[in-house]
C-alpha cells in the first residue's frame, strides 16, 4: 500500500559518520518497518516528485 504524500513524514538525512553503530542499526530498522507496514511509495513516484519539486 502506498501512502499518500500529505502523510509521510520526510525526516532530514543523517551522514552516516556521524552515526554510531546503534543509531545505523536503529535507522535501518525503522526503514525495515516502514516496508513491512507498507509505508512505502514506488519510485516511479519517487523521482516523479523530486523532478517535480526541483524542476528538473
Amino acid at each position: 500500500m502506498n501512502i499518500e504524500k500529505e502523510n509521510r513524514k520526510i525526516s532530514k538525512p543523517v551522514p552516516i559518520n556521524s552515526m554510531t553503530g546503534a543509531e545505523f542499526d536503529a535507522e535501518l530498522e525503522k526503514g525495515y518497518q516502514d516496508i513491512i507496514s507498507g509505508n512505502v511509495i514506488s519510485a516511479k513516484c519517487a523521482f516523479k516528485e523530486i523532478r517535480e519539486e526541483y524542476n528538473l
